[in-house]
């Protein structure tokens, strides 16, 4: 690992899961604070974290990860607290400096993602990705009102798109990234799951393999732009383009129903939206899955047969 991850976490954080049970991506943030240190920083937060706090800082020598990323923080606002991570850029006056405060957040960002298996996808245009500015949440989700770190980044002649590209570098870096023309190094799975280069990447990403097509398919829903090849014959067998997407075959999922529990319970609350991803088939689910079939015109009985299935799986 190029730069090390120092880990000093603040006593007495918060422990609240995220929306999905681990968090979806990161929020680029800086300190527009001239004239703080990281350490000054730290104290700062350790402090005051009732009201917010990230997950690290970094700047020209250090990255220092303040709060656990398996649990929540509170430095983007409500909505994007629920699903991302944060990392904070520390200021700097010379561009040398700069530049080395720079490549370590960006490394940060890249390990993170690693780190919880997730792509690089840029979500500064669409509020749809892995890699946030804290100005897109402003824009995308709301509950903030901060720019950052665009006009941090342009006093050193540095943009967002560079931030993306070195945040990407790092990530081939650390996972061993391949293209499509390429098969993942070690065990050769049947099914391989890519990412488009349509959401930037200059080709098309290796992301994850499975034996079982069901469970490619079910990675692969996951991201925007991916799709799912089949190793022998290289044909891609699902998405993006809905011209080749197959309906998944439900008929041997079981029914499910208030009480139930297991993995199945698990593809449900993913597929629905808005859910604790724990597996267990409670009343928030019983609900969720009632307004599901009213709106697509299905007994509303709370119970998931092959045709509640079928609506949820294949749309």
């Amino acid at each position: 690992m190029k730069y090390e991850i120092q880990f000093k976490y603040i006593e007495g954080l918060p422990k609240k899961s995220y929306r999905n049970g681990k968090p979806e991506g990161i929020v680029m943030h800086e300190t527009d604070n001239e004239k703080s240190t990281i350490w000054n920083e730290i104290a700062f937060m350790s402090r005051n974290f009732l009201n917010a706090f990230v997950n690290a800082f970094a700047d020209k020598d250090n990255i220092v990860e303040i709060a656990d990323p398996r649990y929540i923080c509170y430095g983007a606002g409500a909505v994007a607290n629920r699903f991302l991570m944060g990392i904070e850029l520390c200021h700097h006056k010379t561009k040398a400096d700069f530049e080395a405060s720079f490549d370590r957040w960006c490394f940060y960002a890249a390990a993170k993602l690693v780190q919880f298996d997730l792509p690089v996808i840029d979500a500064e245009k669409t509020g749809k990705g892995t890699l946030w500015s804290h100005a897109a949440v402003s824009k995308h989700l709301g509950g903030t009102t901060h720019d950052d770190p665009h006009d941090y980044l342009a006093r050193f002649g540095y943009n967002w798109s560079m931030v993306v590209d070195r945040v990407t570098k790092y990530w081939n870096e650390l996972k061993g990234v391949k293209t499509e023309n390429s098969l993942p190094t070690g065990k050769v799975y049947a099914y391989e799951v890519y990412q488009s280069k349509s959401v930037g990447f200059s080709t098309s990403t290796y992301l994850s393999g499975f034996n079982d097509y069901y469970a490619a398919v079910d990675f692969c829903r996951r991201w925007d732009s991916a799709f799912v090849k089949e190793h022998n014959t290289g044909k891609t067998v699902f998405g993006p383009t809905p011209a080749i997407k197959p309906a998944i075959d439900v008929s041997k999922y079981p029914t499910l129903r208030k009480g139930s529990t297991g993995q199945y319970v698990k593809t449900l609350q993913k597929a629905l939206g808005g859910l604790v991803v724990d597996g267990s088939y409670g009343s928030l689910t019983d609900t969720a899955v009632r307004a599901f079939q009213k709106k697509n015109g299905l007994t509303e009985d709370g119970i998931v047969g092959p045709k509640t299935w079928d609506k949820v799986i294949n749309g």
